[in-house]
C-alpha cells in the first residue's frame, strides 16, 4: 500500500532525532531487502532451471545448471555479505564518506589508462539496467521517499541519485557481494542477467512501507515541489548525523557518464566557432583547431574516443526556437540546443520518412528510417546537411550517434530488437536538439523510452512474435 502524503507542513526534527529516524530507515531497508533478494534468488533459480530445460546447447545448459547450483550452495554467505555491504554503503552515503573517498580522476595519468575486461563492462551494463528497472518500477515511491529523506538530511532538492536508500545503493551492494563468490565469472554474470527478468514487486513494497513510516512521523513535506536537477551533482552530501554543516568541495564522479560528461563540457554554452573549448572538466582533452575537441589517443595512451570534426560548411541561417511545452506527465523541457534552420527542417523531413531531398542547397541522399543495424546519424554527419550544424549541434549529433553505436554493440539485445530501436535515431536526435536537458536528466521521456524498449527486448527471441 502506498503512503499518501498529507497537506500539513512537515515538522523539523532535531539533528539527533533525524539521525535516529535515518538509522531506523536504514535498518528497515537492510532487513527487508535481504528478505526480498532471498525471494528474488528463488525466482532466479527457477528461471535458470527452466532455461536449462529449454536449450539444446550443451555448454549453455551446463552453465545454467552450474549457476543454479552455485546460488543454492553459496546463498547463505551471499545474503550475509549483502546485508553487511548494504548497511555499510547506506552509512557511507548518509555521512558523505562515499563522496570524500572517491578518487580524483583529474590527477590521473592518461597514459596509465587500460581497457576494462569484457566481463566487467557487461556487469556494469547489466547492473545499470537493473537500477533503472527498479527506479522506473518504483518511480512514485522514490519521489515521495526523496522528499522525506531529503527533509531529514536538510537537502530539500534531493533526487534519487543522491538518496542513500536508492536502488543504486542496493544493486551495487548486491553486485559487490556476488563478485566475492568463488565461481566462474560467467555464472555470476548469468545470475545478474536473470535478475533483470524476474519480478521486483517486493522492492516497491519496501519503499512504500518506508514512506508510510516517514509519513506517520510527519517528516515528509506535504507540498509537491519541482526537483532541481542542478542540486543533484553539484552539492556535497550533508551529514544528517552532525549538528553543524561542514561544506565539502565537489568531487568528480568515479563513473564516467557520457551524458553527464557532455552536459558539463557545454554547461556554459558553446563558444564561438573558431575559439577553443574552455577546460570545463579536469583531464578532458584540449580543443582542436576550429573549436572541436579532439578525442584521439594520446601518445602512449589507450584513449580511443571518436574524432569529431568541426563543421566545414559556410554560415547557415539561424534562429531561436521556442521551448517546448511541458508534457502531460509533468516533465518540463529546457531551452532547445538547435538553432540552424536548415538542420531543423532536414531533421523534420527525415523523421517524416522523406529521403533524397535538398534543404538550403544541401543534399540529403539518405533515409531517416534505416534498414537493419545501420547508424543513420553517421550518414548525417558526413552529409552536406550535417556540415551546416554549428559546434554544439555537431557534438549533439555525435553523442546521440555514440548512444546508438552502444545499442548496436550490446550483446544482450537480439538483432531484431536493435533494428527496431534503430528506427528511433532521428526522433531521439530531434528530441535532444529540442530539449537542452536531454543529456542532463535521466528522467527525460525519450531516454526512458529507449531504455524501456531495450529492457523489453532483452528476453525476446526470433521465434516470438513482435
Amino acid at each position: 500500500m502506498n503512503a499518501t502524503p498529507t497537506t500539513a507542513a512537515a515538522r523539523r526534527p532535531t539533528p539527533r532525532e533525524a539521525h535516529k529516524i535515518l538509522d531506523e530507515c536504514r535498518d528497515l531497508t537492510v532487513k527487508r531487502m535481504q528478505g526480498a533478494f532471498s525471494a528474488i534468488l528463488d525466482k532466479v533459480g527457477d528461471v535458470l532451471m527452466d532455461r536449462a530445460g529449454r536449450t539444446d546447447v550443451r555448454e549453455e545448459q551446463q552453465l545454467l545448471i552450474d549457476a543454479r547450483d552455485v546460488m543454492r550452495a553459496q546463498r547463505p554467505a551471499l545474503l550475509a555479505d549483502f546485508e553487511k555491504r548494504l548497511r555499510r554503503r547506506i552509512d557511507e552515503r548518509l555521512s558523505g564518506e562515499d563522496q570524500r573517498n572517491k578518487p580524483d580522476f583529474s590527477k590521473a595519468d592518461l597514459s596509465d589508462l587500460t581497457l576494462v575486461e569484457i566481463t566487467t563492462m557487461d556487469e556494469s551494463v547489466i547492473t545499470g539496467n537493473l537500477k533503472r528497472v527498479i527506479e522506473n518500477a518504483c518511480y512514485e515511491e522514490l519521489a515521495l521517499l526523496n522528499r522525506g529523506v531529503g527533509h531529514l538530511m536538510e537537502r530539500p532538492d534531493l533526487e534519487t541519485d543522491g538518496n542513500p536508500l536508492a536502488p543504486a545503493t542496493i544493486v551495487d551492494a548486491f553486485a559487490d557481494a556476488l563478485r566475492e563468490v568463488k565461481t566462474d565469472p560467467r555464472i555470476k554474470l548469468q545470475v545478474l542477467k536473470e535478475m533483470n527478468q524476474v519480478g521486483l514487486a517486493d522492492v516497491s513494497a519496501i519503499y512504500a512501507d518506508l514512506n508510510k513510516r516517514l509519513t506517520e512521523l510527519h517528516v515528509v513535506p506535504g507540498a509537491m515541489r519541482a526537483i532541481n536537477a542542478a542540486g543533484r551533482g553539484d552539492r556535497a552530501p550533508h551529514d544528517a548525523r552532525q549538528e553543524t554543516r561542514r561544506p565539502e568541495a565537489p568531487v568528480p564522479n568515479a563513473e564516467v557518464d557520457v551524458m553527464a560528461l557532455f552536459q558539463r563540457m557545454f554547461a556554459g554554452g558553446a563558444p564561438p566557432r573558431g575559439q577553443p573549448m574552455p577546460p570545463s572538466m579536469p583531464g578532458m582533452p584540449a580543443a582542436a583547431p576550429g573549436g572541436a575537441p579532439s578525442y584521439a589517443a594520446s601518445e602512449g595512451g589507450n584513449l580511443d574516443f571518436p574524432q569529431i570534426q568541426a563543421p566545414g560548411g559556410g554560415a547557415s541561417a539561424s534562429r531561436t526556437f521556442p521551448t517546448m511545452a511541458p508534457t502531460p506527465s509533468g516533465y518540463v523541457p529546457a531551452a532547445p540546443i538547435i538553432s540552424t534552420v536548415d538542420l531543423h527542417e532536414g531533421l523534420t523531413r527525415l523523421q517524416a520518412g522523406q529521403s533524397d531531398f535538398e534543404v538550403g542547397g544541401a543534399a540529403v541522399p539518405f533515409s531517416g528510417i534505416p534498414a537493419g543495424l545501420h547508424n543513420v546519424l553517421r550518414d548525417l554527419q558526413e552529409s552536406p546537411l550535417g556540415q551546416k550544424a554549428n559546434q554544439l549541434e555537431s557534438m549533439t549529433i555525435e553523442m546521440v550517434a555514440m548512444l546508438f553505436d552502444f545499442v548496436f554493440d550490446t550483446k544482450d539485445l537480439p538483432d531484431g530488437i536493435k533494428a527496431l530501436l534503430a528506427r528511433l535515431q532521428i526522433p531521439v536526435l530531434k528530441a535532444a536538439m529540442l530539449d537542452g536537458a536531454f543529456f542532463a536528466k535521466k528522467s527525460h521521456p525519450a531516454r526512458l523510452l529507449v531504455n524501456e524498449l531495450a529492457h523489453a527486448g532483452l528476453g525476446w527471441s526470433p521465434i516470438m512474435v513482435l
